[in-house]
């Protein structure tokens, strides 16, 4: 927990997480973490020269604005009140509750005070975020450097009203280690299939932080082709696929393990929401030729069909995938 009076100035090119020019009037009140590297998009909710609410002052307004609703309320409505009837204090009652429920209406229909900002950025070498709240507190959410990740597992639900009417779209980013444990998860809901993601979104945060992670996730797969002679990719169903040049290895988690070369002619694809890797020849996958399992199962799905395209396709190693053995 850290205590600033000072904004974090972005440098030159650093953009929102849609891509768009920075917003100069957004104060960026904690500054970016060394370990996520140089910074390449950013977001802050909070303007410059904004106040920031404590609770108190918003429990203070909500007080204020119901009780003068309920006093304009009874001085118009005490003269159609009997007084002395058994049953009196049954209106006034209704009208106090009505009066406590429209100061919390009035203050979510104007969204004001905001008690809590939050100010993101996307680097090259990971993601943070940083909460705000009264007395300019900067507490950091939650920080993720990529380096202490091994996979993104990212997940998209479509809903369909009768299976024909789009009607929205759940989704799902889990960064995990290399135990499995989940580092860092953004979920949420969206009606964009097919488009950008709505501006000021958790989704178009997660976008950002994918595009990133892609990035440093390739530049890992070429350390990890030039030193093991391989790029290895988990499944949560316990599955590893590995890709070399010229050969693609699945190790089933079932104690099995499929090899296939480029004499095979296998077609590695997403469609619908699950990896398929196919073959004509059922001596692979026997005679169903093809092994598929959920994309959201699989770590980085979208890194392992850009590896597939240039390392599997690259120049033939002879034999099987180098140190495959020592590594299952």
């Amino acid at each position: 927990m850290t205590q600033t009076d000072e904004s974090w100035q972005p440098a030159p090119g650093v953009t929102d997480h849609s891509g768009a020019p920075l917003d100069p009037a957004r104060d960026f009140f904690a500054a970016p973490p060394a370990e996520i590297g140089p910074v390449s998009s950013g977001r802050s909710t909070l303007a410059r020269g904004q106040f920031v609410w404590p609770t108190w002052l918003r429990v203070a307004l909500y007080a204020a604005l119901s009780l003068l609703a309920g006093v304009v309320a009874i001085h118009f409505t005490d003269p159609l009140i009997d007084a002395s009837a058994p049953d009196a204090w049954v209106p006034h009652s209704i009208i106090w509750t009505l009066s406590a429920a429209g100061g919390l209406v009035a203050l979510w229909l104007v969204k004001v005070p905001r008690a809590r900002h939050e100010c993101t950025y996307v680097g090259r070498d990971g993601v943070a975020v940083f909460t705000l709240r009264s007395g300019r507190v900067v507490r950091p959410f939650r920080v993720l450097p990529f380096a202490s990740a091994h996979g993104l597992y990212r997940s998209d639900t479509h809903q369909y009203l009768n299976g024909a009417i789009y009607g929205g779209t759940s989704f799902r980013f889990s960064w995990r280690d290399a135990d499995g444990q989940e580092l860092l998860v953004w979920r949420g809901g969206h009606t964009e299939k097919g488009r950008a993601p709505r501006r000021r979104s958790v989704h178009e945060l997660a976008s950002a932080a994918e595009r990133a992670w892609n990035d440093h996730r390739l530049r890992r797969a070429v350390t990890e082709v030039a030193t093991h002679g391989y790029s290895e990719f988990r499944t949560l169903r316990k599955a590893v696929i590995r890709v070399a040049p010229g050969l693609i290895e699945i190790v089933d988690g079932k104690g099995g393990t499929h090899r296939l070369t480029r004499a095979h002619a296998p077609a590695v694809d997403l469609h619908n929401g699950r990896l398929s890797i196919r073959t004509d020849d059922a001596s692979v996958f026997g005679r169903g030729r093809a092994y598929a399992l959920p994309a959201g199962d699989v770590a980085d799905v979208a890194v392992l069909l850009t590896v597939v395209e240039t390392v599997f396709k690259a120049t033939f190693a002879d034999g099987p995938v180098r140190g495959a053995a020592r590594a299952a």
